[in-house]
């Protein structure tokens, strides 16, 4: 049973995770993101409100990722790994012995 749903807030699956869960009845929200609240699309100060994301200290997206990875029990990665934050989320998941399952698809 998932309780939990631990995100950085990132455009994409990650805003789908985070959605999905906090519509369902008894999952929580979480994670860390960049500071004030960076993503892809630009500054989304509503993750910290609506999702309970808190901020890292640096506006970077990699103290950010290293947290979510420790913070959960798991990583479930939608897509394609060939980005410098997915090569980074997988290596720190094996690293820190974390499961990681990887859900393939194209559109």
């Amino acid at each position: 049973m998932i309780k939990k749903v631990i995100s950085g807030g990132q455009t994409g699956a990650d805003m789908g995770g985070l959605f999905g869960a906090y519509t369902a009845p008894g999952i929580e929200t979480g994670g860390w993101a960049p500071k004030g609240f960076r993503t892809e699309a630009g500054p989304k100060k509503r993750l910290g409100k609506q999702y309970k994301l808190k901020e890292t200290k640096s506006p970077t997206y990699p103290p950010r990722t290293k947290r979510n990875v420790l913070g959960s029990d798991g990583t479930l990665w939608f897509g394609s790994t060939n980005s410098p934050g997915a090569r980074l989320t997988l290596r720190l998941c094996h690293k820190h012995n974390r499961p990681v399952k990887r859900i393939r698809y194209s559109i």
